[in-house]
């Protein structure tokens, strides 16, 4: 789904993929939807935005929550269907992947939403089960994984290299940690490592 398709020049509809993503990034983000499917062109340009054939989004909310949104659709751009980005004075296109975030000096910069695009493939086969199945396998850990993934890298320095004496303040001293670290990342990668 990685093609770049420019916008046409007629007025069109909200494609079902961009009503599907918007939906899933107001739901799992918490930002607001500040439109879809509006008949306009570019602000400051007579060519129609992506808006005009319902393949663009534009989000609203906590600077966070859109940096977050911003740097999800990048992530998952080829298998989304996500053709480019706007948020902060900077655009990411998928056609120019390899320069990645440039500046942007459209007349909106795009500092009080974050604006996405999708190519046809995308806006038109995009659902929700499918966004679900793409982004759901990458959500971010919870605070008790993130807490057994460090008890693990402590119990592997431990087991691996074992202590080595104390230091002045009572605390066990380690030796070669870097090589533990790695042993533990190895371990924690395992299917299982989080059961």
């Amino acid at each position: 789904m990685s093609s770049y398709d420019p916008v046409g020049t007629q007025c069109l509809q909200l494609q079902q993929g961009t009503a599907a993503l918007q939906s899933y990034l107001i739901r799992e983000f918490g930002v607001t939807n500040l439109g879809t499917f509006v008949c306009r062109p570019v602000s400051g340009s007579t060519t129609l935005s992506l808006h005009a054939e319902g393949r663009a989004g534009d989000n609203g909310g906590k600077s966070s929550a859109m940096r977050e949104v911003a740097n999800l659709l990048v992530a998952n751009a080829d298998r989304l269907g996500v053709q480019e980005v706007i948020f902060e004075r900077k655009i990411w296109r998928n056609n120019y992947q390899p320069l990645g975030w440039q500046a942007y000096t459209g007349a909106d910069p795009h500092n009080s939403h974050v604006h996405w695009a999708l190519n046809w493939a995308g806006a038109q086969t995009l659902t929700t089960e499918l966004i679900d199945n793409i982004i759901g396998e990458q959500m971010p850990l919870s605070n008790d994984d993130l807490d057994r993934i460090a008890k693990l890298i402590d119990d592997a320095i431990v087991r691996r290299l074992g202590d080595v004496g104390e230091r002045p303040d009572g605390t066990p001293r380690r030796k070669n940690i870097s090589s533990a670290v790695v042993h533990a990342i190895e371990y924690m990668v395992a299917p299982d490592y989080l059961k």
